[in-house]
């Protein structure tokens, strides 16, 4: 199948199945007004419990959530059981944390190669022998007190760090998504969290096939970002939130599984 054929397909998924779509909104709308109402609450020495017990709710409505969209993608049954919604949200919760965690811990280790780190310590030195009170100033006060020649080491270390890190996230949000289908099919979160099973899926792809893959799947979503922006002088913030996750959710789970089906082969080691 044709990358563009994927790309439309899975953008129509949130439409043609409204229902399923409707029902998971509703249930990550339930998890952020349970996330924000809670706050308010003063629950004094019960404070660990409530936040166990609203964690716990959580999880519950995630796994349900991704038990939903398993069915429309995936063409899973749907169960009604809490116990293994928990366990299914639970993992969805550790492989999320899991591929927001590698590409964190890559970026700031990249703050060496890309020159950030030298050039922050080097204004942080240059701060400390000038004859004036650094704490009192704004960062933009600060920078107008340093050389000009300075400021431009700065700022393009912090471009090329940033470039660096934004290329970081979009990769393993991709393969989040390829661990999630690996998670799935092999019902094994070792399996999701082994990075050699992903790779391996993606050398089945081609990694040519599969980088112009997340270049176009990255522009429509930050197309689609754009149109939410604008959303925001109609509808609560907390809204706009719950329906692009609900929507990156389908969309990309959608996209991913069509993509890895085309050259499904034994992708486990």
């Amino acid at each position: 199948m044709r990358i563009r054929q994927i790309i439309i397909e899975s953008l129509k998924l949130p439409f043609s199945d409204y229902k399923s779509f409707l029902k998971v909104l509703m249930l990550v709308l339930s998890c952020a007004i349970i996330s924000q109402v809670s706050h308010s609450f003063k629950i004094g020495n019960y404070y660990v419990l409530f936040v166990i017990l609203r964690s716990i709710i959580t999880i519950i409505l995630i796994g349900i959530s991704m038990n939903i969209v398993n069915n429309v993608v995936f063409d899973r049954s749907i169960h009604w059981h809490f116990k293994k919604h928990f366990m299914e949200g639970l993992k969805e919760y550790v492989l999320t944390l899991y591929y927001l965690l590698i590409p964190s811990v890559i970026s700031l280790i990249f703050i060496h190669f890309t020159g950030l780190y030298s050039t922050i310590l080097h204004i942080k030195d240059y701060v400390l022998q000038m004859d004036i009170d650094a704490a009192s100033l704004t960062v933009m006060e600060l920078s107008h007190q340093l050389p000009h020649s300075m400021n431009i080491a700065f700022l393009q270390s912090l471009q090329v760090h940033t470039l660096v890190t934004l290329f970081l996230f979009v990769l393993f949000t991709s393969f989040s998504f390829i661990s999630r289908i690996l998670m799935l099919k092999y019902d094994s979160i070792r399996i999701a969290i082994d990075i050699r099973n992903v790779l391996t899926v993606v050398g089945n792809i081609g990694w040519m096939r599969f980088m112009k893959f997340v270049l176009i799947f990255t522009i429509v979503l930050i197309f689609i970002v754009n149109i939410l922006v604008f959303m925001r002088y109609i509808f609560e913030d907390v809204f706009i939130s719950a329906l692009f996750e609900v929507f990156l959710l389908f969309f990309a789970t959608n996209a991913f599984y069509r993509l890895y089906v085309d050259n499904d082969t034994d992708d486990v080691e």
